[in-house]
């Protein structure tokens, strides 16, 4: 009985490999989310870190992301939703913008 074991818990396992759930935006970003008005935010990043929008693109999950820098090399990445409502999702220093080599794609 005990070899039985054995053999068939890798196969529940495999079996129920495939019923896990998607993880979401919360599982993937474990660490606090500040959200607010899009305008204060962007104010507020200007007044206490002296960072302006960098570079913004469109997001597969739907909100625009925003990433602001300040010459001293910080960072905070937000998201901003249609409704003005944005969420900052992570901030750091050491931001460095790469130029692109001309011929070769990023």
């Amino acid at each position: 009985m005990r070899q039985l074991s054995y053999f068939f818990a890798p196969l529940l396992l495999i079996g129920t490999w495939g019923m896990q759930p998607r993880p979401t935006l919360a599982d993937v970003v474990p660490f606090y989310v500040s959200c607010g008005d899009g305008r204060n935010i962007e104010q507020r990043l200007a007044d206490a870190y002296r960072e302006t929008r960098q570079i913004q693109g469109l997001s597969d999950r739907g909100p625009i992301l925003e990433v602001f820098g300040s010459e001293s090399g910080t960072y905070t990445v937000v998201y901003r939703f249609p409704n003005g409502t944005a969420c900052v999702v992570d901030s750091g220093n050491s931001l460095q913008i790469v130029p692109q080599e001309h011929g070769r794609p990023s």
